[in-house]
């Protein structure tokens, strides 16, 4: 009995010795427990890498959409003053450069693009104008800075007008104005 009590501290390492010889010989033998471990890790590692994908996707989303800012900055005005005077001078210029005759000026709209550091103001009018004039304008809205953009146009001709050479326009014009942020 003294003996088998000697012998006692081999077990764990006979244990050992038959598991590996019989994985040796049977590597398709499956130990209790194993073969959910390893679906519960592959169920992991999958969902990991759908969410590296999902997280790649929106990393170049956003990428092509910072791309863009640099176009968005040179077009825009940033604002030390009130975006709708900017507006309004810009609109007065223009319209005074063509020789356009404005018949009505609608308020100045102020509305938020983007986490409440992009602006977007924007004015309805309406005002009577030749082609030659609507081209002026269109040119002066265009090639200054900070750039009118058309939200909306509507040119259609006076009838009322015995000539005929006279249009009427109605539109939208917008400036995209980047606020000053918060320190």
């Amino acid at each position: 009995m003294n003996n088998l009590k000697s012998l006692l501290f081999l077990l764990p390492g006979v244990v050992l010795l038959i598991a590996g010889t019989l994985l040796c010989f049977d590597p398709a033998l499956k130990f209790p427990g194993a073969e959910q471990q390893l679906r519960n890790q592959k169920n992991k590692l999958t969902r990991l890498a759908e969410s590296i994908n999902k997280g790649k996707l929106e990393n170049q989303k956003l990428s092509a959409e910072l791309k863009m800012m640099p176009e968005i900055r040179k077009g825009s005005v940033s604002l030390t003053a009130d975006g709708s005077i900017v507006l309004r001078e810009r609109l007065d210029n223009a319209t005074a450069k063509s020789q356009i005759l404005i018949r009505t000026v609608g308020d100045i709209q102020k509305r938020v693009i983007a986490e409440e550091s992009l602006m977007l103001y924007e004015v309805t009018f309406t005002a009577e104008c030749t082609l030659k004039e609507f081209i002026t304008l269109v040119s002066e809205f265009e090639n200054n800075s900070p750039r009118v953009y058309w939200r909306n146009l509507t040119l259609r001709p006076n009838i009322s007008h015995e000539d005929n050479e006279l249009l009427i326009l109605s539109g939208t014009v917008a400036i995209v104005a980047l606020e000053a942020e918060n320190e």
